[in-house]
């Protein structure tokens, strides 16, 4: 209980913010239809929020988390290895249900039926909804961070960060609100299990620090 404890305390503010975002888009889901839900939301759209979420979904892509996680690497390859591992099994998991369910996207959704805002040079898909993966990779990749940082301040700023982004699949109309609702719930349930057992594996090698034997090297020669 004490480990437990211990363990969710490293990234608690990342939690309790989670709490209060997964509870409320679920109050939202219960009292009203996803259909309902994304007809209100795509009415809230101008030049410069579509320019601005244009740019954030693209940090919940799998080029930008690998990025992140060559830098992590370089510092500590167990961070690195973390993030990559996370999201990789989050994004598998979306997968597999995205291609059990199948559920057509707005676009496709509301063809014929109604005039969606759609974002100029934004590709728009039209298949496998259900759940977004942008929003798994996002949640796995700021958890983890969370994890690794600690910080208070750090932890607040990658939740707003990781929300931000799954709801730029939903103002891009490339997801309803339900599947960024179980996308960031499929990454946080992956990154949670991940960094708890994580912890428990012996491999030294793990705390290798590609950086620290670089300065470290530079420091020896300078002091020669």
């Amino acid at each position: 209980m004490k480990k437990g404890y211990i363990f969710f305390s490293n990234a608690i503010y990342f939690y309790l913010l989670y709490a209060v975002f997964f509870v409320l888009i679920s109050v939202v889901l219960m009292l009203f239809s996803k259909i309902e839900i994304h007809l209100w939301i795509n009415k809230f759209h101008n030049n410069f929020f579509d320019h601005f979420f244009v740019f954030v979904t693209l940090l919940g892509d799998g080029l930008f988390v690998l990025f992140v996680s060559f830098l992590f690497l370089i510092y500590r390859i167990r961070y690195g290895i973390g993030i990559i591992f996370t999201f990789l099994i989050s994004g598998i998991i979306a997968q597999i249900i995205k291609h059990i369910t199948n559920v057509p996207r707005p676009v496709k959704y509301f063809e014929n039926v109604a005039n969606l805002h759609i974002v100029d040079g934004v590709k728009m898909l039209t298949s496998h909804s259900f759940p977004s993966g942008h929003s798994a990779s996002a949640f796995a990749l700021c958890l983890s961070l969370a994890f690794i940082l600690k910080n208070r301040l750090w932890q607040i700023l990658l939740l707003l960060t990781a929300a931000t982004i799954a709801y730029s699949r939903v103002y891009l109309s490339q997801h309803f609100l339900i599947d960024i609702w179980v996308g960031s719930a499929i990454g946080v349930v992956v990154a949670t299990f991940y960094w708890y057992y994580e912890a428990k594996l012996p491999w030294k090698w793990l705390e290798f620090s590609i950086y620290e034997r670089l300065t470290t090297s530079r420091s020896n020669k300078l002091n020669k």
